[in-house]
């Protein structure tokens, strides 16, 4: 594996016993791998070098001053654990300036204060001035220390300041010499600490790299210029498999998910092929994930929220079809019970509706082991120590079967391992003595699981994938520094909103001013540029729809043209890894050699029996219109996709609002003279009054409609209505005749049932009137050919004579019109002509449209299923069938389906 690390300069201190610190763990253990491949020819007897983080040191010399049976070293040390719980405390008790925000959200700031202002040697008092609100986090960091002495515990922050003063006063010896590498900020009482601990103190930096050049790339996007850093590695390791590679991205905090997707992408081919082996990838991350976020531990607190409290339906669906507990063990009945919960009207679920859909669908295997943890919850205190609830958490997860009966693989055990470490860390809440509900206790374990940070331990990689800060200290044999624009490096200020800007300014705190993060930015980029012999930096032109340019950090390095630094790549890292298209080509072709190759034609099914029963209304002709093999899927092999859970109100229930509160004001109106007749203030009155009426029938049975969501769809329908109703005053004379009608409409033995929107009367002729509430709808859709929107015109089959015009009236949020076409004595305003639409009559546009319907119900019933996509338009919104045609492969099946030798 090679070296990340030059050891040379620092070889000659660390043989002689000088102690270096370093300023994070990851620089210690590089640093002393790269010091034992150095030192492992030697025959002689080596000392074990004086070489740790600066928190290792931290924790040796403080269990020093306890060996020494100092006083100060007997207090108490506190845990992330609890001061999470005392902030959360003083927080939940103190909010009355800060209404609308919780514990949760001000913990980590709070805690972030306190350490800037021990380390920065500032008393809570610097934030006594004229503000309000200061006073408020004064007293909150007074309280919080003054309960750590009235217990006698103390912080990490504060074990530096007793350092400091046992180093002073002579109670721990100094060392004649220290060495500082990687540090770029010390905050002043750490730097106070460090000199009083040796006679001399020295920083070191990481060697520079003498000759090493700079070439500086632009992308388009942030996608592409991620793609080219993975195909530049990738091409890297192939070319030189012992040489280092790095990719550096200043903020890969932000990007860490888009990153490792495109290297999975790139490294492995065949990810998505669940029967191929999985490998350990040759790329590493310096940066973790939340332990939360990883699905395993996920899971595991998403089952303990059920268990006490409501979880989303769409949650508990994916908890449905998990590897990690008992349902992995009940396939039948798992998938029984989420049908069940996809049909439920409710947007969440508690843990007693979910026992009740267990026993409904008869889920016994499921639903027991939730009936026996109440039981046992039913029986014990309300409240109880931190202990108690986890040791009664702990058998809740072992009844319910996690982590599953499978292997674990190395991950899913590092992260199970380590969120058992977590609970037990969560035992130090009983210092406190204080008890709590169930679901405090739930609410917490989920909190910490999504603040700790998961990294897996894995074997050394070739590719490693770091920060800025981390890749600054280490030494590669190529670099890539990706995400160099102007809005990413330097890094924006970010300071404490919880500390006067004034004081964090003028003690140059991290973050806190423009000028810090440029003279940061300034001192990594100047590293970054001699970390190794060749040093790519990149940026993207666009992010979204925003422009971005290069940093003014990299533009003094000359530019070059990124096709010339990517050599195509033409065999894959792991010759096993075959892409999939590859990998089933010859599998075809072997096949086809042994005689086992048959191509079938899937473009005609069996026709439709005479007398079967119908499927499917008129969407069987638009869908058929559009794309034949998605209808028949859809409505002959009954292939319907699972409905989306949304925990508001649904697009399509909002249009139900818009449809009905307009049935019930033009049922009441009757005319636009009616209409003309009522003045503005008695317009919206009766308005409101429909959408009050309209939108409280519909809270019986869509739980999503609170009454604050309800307030705010009756202001949102209020406008949009109020201006299509000037719309409808500004129309010529007309008169409602019909709303909300059915109709029966027969066409090629097939009988259709219509609704009837509304039929307007104009000057003795009349309009048929479909409301759209969603996206608008063009009236190209009814040109004749293959109708992608059949419905208007098959309306006008039930009595041609008697129907002048059809028209889309657009009722929505961001448009209001009326656009159609017709054959009328005076054109309706955004009506065209059948001429302007066709350039045919109004006869003989009716006579195209029968037609055309006609000849798509006798397709649909012969069983034709040819994938052609006609109409986008339409199939944009049928994605779910998609691994059915397989329509985006056509082109490539066709292409194997001509080089066949063999095929019929």
């Amino acid at each position: 594996m090679p070296k990340l690390f030059n050891i040379e300069p620092l070889l000659g201190y660390l043989r002689n016993g000088e102690t270096i610190i370093t300023a994070n763990s990851r620089q210690s253990a590089k640093i002393r791998s790269a010091y034992t491949q150095a030192i492992a020819t030697q025959q002689s007897v080596v000392l074990a070098p004086k070489l740790g983080s600066l928190n290792g040191w931290l924790e040796q010399r403080w269990s020093e001053l306890q060996s020494h049976n100092d006083e100060v070293a007997k207090l108490i040390a506190v845990g992330s654990v609890t001061r999470r719980l005392m902030w959360q405390e003083i927080i939940d008790t103190d909010l009355d300036g800060l209404p609308l925000v919780g514990s949760e959200q001000l913990y980590p700031i709070a805690d972030s204060a306190l350490k800037s202002l021990l380390l920065w040697q500032q008393s809570p008092k610097t934030l006594a001035d004229n503000s309000e609100t200061n006073a408020i986090f004064q007293r909150w960091f007074e309280r919080f220390l003054r309960n750590l002495e009235q217990r006698e515990w103390i912080l990490a922050e504060q074990k530096q300041q007793r350092l400091l003063q046992a180093f002073t006063d002579g109670r721990l010896p100094k060392a004649e010499q220290v060495l500082l590498f990687g540090f770029d900020d010390i905050p002043p009482l750490t730097e106070a600490l460090l000199q009083a601990s040796a006679e001399t103190v020295s920083y070191l930096q990481p060697a520079e790299v003498s000759g090493a050049q700079c070439q500086r790339l632009s992308f388009p996007n942030k996608q592409q210029e991620i793609v080219a850093a993975a195909q530049w590695a990738r091409s890297q390791l192939e070319a030189a498999p012992n040489k280092s590679v790095a990719i550096i991205a200043p903020n890969l905090g932000q990007i860490r998910d888009e990153v490792e997707q495109v290297f999975i992408e790139e490294f492995e081919p065949h990810y998505l092929n669940t029967t191929q082996d999985r490998y350990t990838l040759p790329f590493n991350f310096s940066t973790g994930v939340p332990l939360g976020s990883t699905p395993i531990v996920q899971d595991a607190t998403d089952l303990l929220r059920l268990l006490q409290g409501r979880i989303a339906i769409d949650t508990c669906n994916a908890l449905l079809q998990s590897p990690y507990w008992l349902v992995d063990d009940h396939p039948e009945q798992a998938q029984a019970l989420l049908m069940a919960l996809y049909k439920a009207p409710q947007a969440q679920i508690s843990s007693a509706q979910f026992r009740h859909y267990c026993a409904q669908t008869e889920a016994l295997n499921i639903g027991n082991p939730w009936l026996s943890i109440d039981q046992q919850l039913r029986h014990g205190a309300a409240k109880r120590s931190t202990s108690e609830w986890l040791d009664f958490i702990l058998d809740c997860l072992q009844i319910l079967g996690w982590p599953g009966r499978r292997r674990l693989d190395s991950s899913e055990f590092q992260q199970v391992t380590q969120f058992q470490g977590l609970l037990e860390q969560m035992v130090a809440g009983d210092l406190l003595q204080q008890a709590m509900p169930l679901a405090d206790t739930i609410g917490l374990i989920t909190q910490l699981a999504q603040t700790t940070p998961f990294q897996a331990q894995t074997p050394e990689s070739p590719i490693q994938i770091l920060g800025a800060l981390e890749g600054a200290a280490l030494n590669f044999d190529y670099c890539w520094v990706l995400g160099c624009d102007n809005v990413s490096w330097p890094p924006p200020p970010n300071p404490n909103p919880l500390l006067p800007f004034e004081l964090q300014s003028r003690l140059a705190m991290p973050n806190a001013t423009a000028a810090k993060q440029l003279a940061y930015a300034q001192s990594l980029t100047q590293r970054l540029k001699t970390s190794s012999d060749w040093v790519i930096f990149s940026s993207a032109e666009m992010d979204g729809e925003s422009e971005m340019s290069p940093s003014g950090l990299i533009t003094d390095i000359p530019t070059s043209d990124w096709t010339t630094i990517l050599p195509p790549v033409t065999t894959p890292v792991d010759s096993q890894a075959e892409p999939l298209q590859t990998k089933w080509e010859a599998t075809g072709q072997l096949l086809q050699a042994q005689g086992q190759w048959q191509w079938v034609d899937c473009e005609q099914a069996p026709a439709i029996s005479p007398g079967a029963n119908q499927v499917g209304g008129v969407s069987v002709l638009q869908w058929q219109a559009a794309l034949p093999f998605n209808a028949f899927c859809r409505f002959r092999l009954g292939l319907q996709p699972l409905p989306t859970i949304e925990n508001y109100l649904t697009a399509s229930t909002r249009g139900q609002i818009t449809h009905l509160v307009l049935a019930n004001i033009w049922r009441e109106l009757k005319s636009q003279t009616a209409l003309l007749a009522l003045s503005e203030p008695a317009l919206t009155v009766l308005i409101e009054e429909q959408l009050e009426n309209v939108v409280t029938s519909f809270q019986s049975f869509v739980p999503t409609l609170t009454p604050e969501i309800k307030r705010l769809e009756i202001s949102r329908q209020l406008q949009f209505l109020t201006f299509w109703f000037a719309l409808e005053k500004s129309r010529e004379d007309f008169t409602v005749e019909a709303i909300e009608e059915e109709y029966e409409v027969k066409i090629a033995n097939m009988t259709f049932k219509l609704r009837l929107d509304r039929l307007d009367e104009i000057n003795q002729q009349y309009l048929l009137v479909d409301y759209k509430t969603g996206n608008s709808q063009s009236i190209n859709e009814w040109l004749p050919g293959r109708i992608a929107a059949p419905q208007l015109p098959l309306y006008t089959l039930n009595n041609p004579s008697a129907i002048n015009g059809i028209a889309f009236a657009a009722v929505n949020s961001r448009n209001q019109n009326l656009v159609g076409v017709g054959d009328f004595k005076s054109l309706p305003a955004g009506m065209k002509t059948s001429d302007q639409f066709a350039k045919t009559s109004w006869p003989e546009l009716l006579q195209a449209w029968q037609s055309d319907l006609e000849s798509l119900a006798e397709e649909f019933k012969s069983g034709a299923t040819h994938i052609h996509n006609y109409h986008p338009s339409v199939t944009q919104y049928q994605k779910d069938y998609l691994p059915l045609n397989r329509l985006h492969e056509q082109s490539e099946l066709y292409r194997v389906w001509l080089a066949g030798k063999n095929h019929e």
